[in-house]
C-alpha cells in the first residue's frame, strides 16, 4: 500500500485532514504521497501510530517506488546517450520546459 492507500483506508481521511492529524503542513504532506519529499522517521512513527501500520510497511512502499524511478532514471539515461552530441542542447531545453512548466 502506498502513502495515500493507507491514508484513505485506514483513516478516510483526506490530505488536508490526515496533514492536521499527523502536525506537519498540507503541502509537505501532499508531497510526501507524491514521493516528491522524503518521509522523516519522526512522521514515519506519527502515521504509523495513527494507521496503526508496520513501520517497515511504508518503507517497504517507499523503497519499491525509489527502485522503479532508479530503473526509469536508468533508461533515460541510456537514451540520452543515443542522442546525437548536436541535439543535446535541444534535449536539456526540453527539459528544462518540463520542469518550469511544474513550478
Amino acid at each position: 500500500m502506498d502513502l495515500k492507500e493507507i491514508r484513505e483506508s485506514k483513516t478516510g481521511l483526506n490530505q488536508k485532514q490526515f496533514a492536521k492529524l499527523i502536525d506537519v503542513p498540507y503541502t509537505t504532506y501532499r508531497n510526501y504521497e507524491k514521493q516528491v519529499r522524503q518521509v522523516p522517521i519522526d512522521v514515519l512513527l506519527k502515521i504509523s501510530n495513527k494507521t496503526n501500520t508496520a513501520i517497515g510497511e511504508i518503507l517497504e512502499q517507499q523503497s519499491s517506488e525509489e527502485k522503479n524511478v532508479s530503473l526509469e532514471l536508468k533508461q533515460i539515461i541510456e537514451l540520452v546517450k543515443k542522442v546525437h552530441p548536436e541535439d543535446l542542447k535541444k534535449v536539456y531545453g526540453y527539459l528544462l520546459g518540463l520542469i518550469d512548466a511544474r513550478s
